[in-house]
């Protein structure tokens, strides 16, 4: 696994330089693009939000949720699942998705946040 970082002025290319992956960062800004949630009576629910970044590449996460407590469970970046162990560690989601979650009645609390 090659670890990426990205120093510039504008969005980075959406691609590893070392290994050609488009499983990196969004590039420039997310763009929300819609969401889909299904609720229990229970207060149990999952939402999926999705999204692309500036160089279309789509952007999936997957949130669980109890009453109004979400936790990040799952990610996809260009069709390619995020293993948990990496999202859980190194994945910082934007605050586009937050925004989202709380309109839907889901807070995020618990999932680091980034600027996007």
């Amino acid at each position: 696994m090659t670890t990426y970082g990205y120093i510039g002025d504008g969005p980075h290319p959406g691609s590893c330089p070392e290994c050609g992956s488009r499983c990196v960062p969004p590039a420039g800004e997310l763009i929300i693009r819609g969401n889909t949630t299904w609720r229990a009576p229970n207060g149990l629910a999952t939402a999926r939000v999705y999204a692309y970044d500036e160089c279309g590449r789509p952007f999936e996460f997957e949130l669980s949720a109890h009453n109004d407590r979400g936790t990040l469970t799952g990610v996809k970046i260009d069709g390619i699942e995020v293993p948990p162990a990496l999202f859980q560690r190194y994945l910082r989601v934007p605050d586009s998705v937050h925004r989202t979650c709380a309109s839907l009645g889901i807070a995020s609390a618990g999932l680091a946040r980034s600027a996007d």
